[in-house]
C-alpha cells in the first residue's frame, strides 16, 4: 500500500519499483518481482541497485547467464560492492565455472574476510574444482549432495555417515590448506576427526587452535572430550563453530 501510493505520487519513482520489486522478491514470486525491476531499470539502465535485484531474482530462477550479465553491469558501475561479487561467483558455482568462481569469493573476501558463507562456499568451488581430477566416482557421486542445502555448514552438522564424513574432512581440508591459520577451519576440522573417532588427528587441530588463539572454551571443551573418548570416559558429539 505503501509503495502504490508513492508510485502514484511519482511513477518514475526507481526505488519505489524496486521496493514493490523487492516485496515480491520476499514472497518467492520472482517473475513479479522483475517486472517491477525492468520496470526501473528502463528508467535508470545504470542503477546499480536494479541491477543487482534483477540478477538475484533471476539467480533464484536458475537463469544463471543471464543473472551473471547483470551482476558485471552492476559491478561495472561499482567494482566494491561485497554482495554482488559473493553472488556472482554463487551463480558461476552453478554453472560448474569453478576456478572463476573462486576469483570471485576471493574478491568478495577482500571487503569481507570473516564472511563465513564465503569463506565455505569458496571451499564448495575448491573441492568441487579439484574433484574433476582428483576424486574417484565415488567420491564425485556424493559431492553432488552439496547442491541440495545452500548452506554449508547445514551440511557439515548433518552428514555423520562414514562417506560423507570423509567428504567433510576434504572440505575443512581445503580451507585449512588455503588459510593454515583459520580458527573455524581448524577446529571444525579437529571436530571432523572427533566425529569419526580419529582422536589424535582431532587433538593435534584442537591444539593448534589453542596455540593460535588462546583458551578458547568451545575448543578446550573438544579437546577434553577426545581425551576423555580415548580413554573410553566419555562419548558426548561436539559442536562445530558457526
Amino acid at each position: 500500500t505503501y509503495y502504490n501510493k508513492s508510485l502514484e505520487l511519482d511513477p518514475h519513482s526507481t526505488s519505489t519499483l524496486n521496493g514493490i520489486g523487492n516485496t515480491y522478491y520476499d514472497l518467492g514470486d520472482y517473475d513479479k518481482a522483475l517486472t517491477y525491476y525492468n520496470q526501473a531499470l528502463d528508467l535508470n539502465p545504470n542503477n546499480k541497485n536494479t541491477l543487482y535485484n534483477i540478477g538475484l531474482a533471476q539467480s533464484k530462477q536458475g537463469k544463471y547467464h543471464e543473472a551473471i550479465k547483470h551482476y558485471d553491469a552492476a559491478l561495472s558501475i561499482n567494482v566494491d560492492d561485497f554482495d554482488t561479487l559473493y553472488n556472482k561467483g554463487f551463480a558461476l558455482n552453478k554453472l560448474n565455472r569453478y576456478n572463476e568462481a573462486i576469483k570471485y569469493y576471493d574478491m568478495a573476501l577482500e571487503l569481507k574476510p570473516d564472511s563465513f558463507d564465503a569463506i565455505n562456499n569458496r571451499a564448495i568451488s575448491l573441492v568441487k574444482n579439484q574433484s574433476n581430477t582428483d576424486f574417484n566416482d565415488g567420491n564425485r557421486n556424493t559431492l553432488t549432495k552439496f547442491n541440495a542445502y545452500n548452506d554449508f555448514r547445514f551440511y557439515f552438522i548433518s552428514s555423520f555417515n562414514l562417506e560423507e564424513s570423509n567428504e567433510v574432512i576434504q572440505m575443512y581440508l581445503a580451507l585449512v590448506n588455503e588459510d593454515p591459520t583459520s580458527q573455524i577451519a581448524l577446529h571444525n576440522l579437529g571436530v571432523s576427526y572427533h566425529n569419526k573417532k580419529l582422536w589424535n588427528d582431532a587433538i593435534v587441530r584442537y591444539n593448534t587452535v589453542l596455540d593460535l588463539y588462546g583458551n578458547i572454551a568451545q575448543t578446550m571443551n573438544c579437546k577434553d572430550l577426545a581425551l576423555k573418548e580415548m580413554l573410553a570416559l566419555g562419548s558426548n558429539i561436539c559442536d562445530y563453530f558457526d
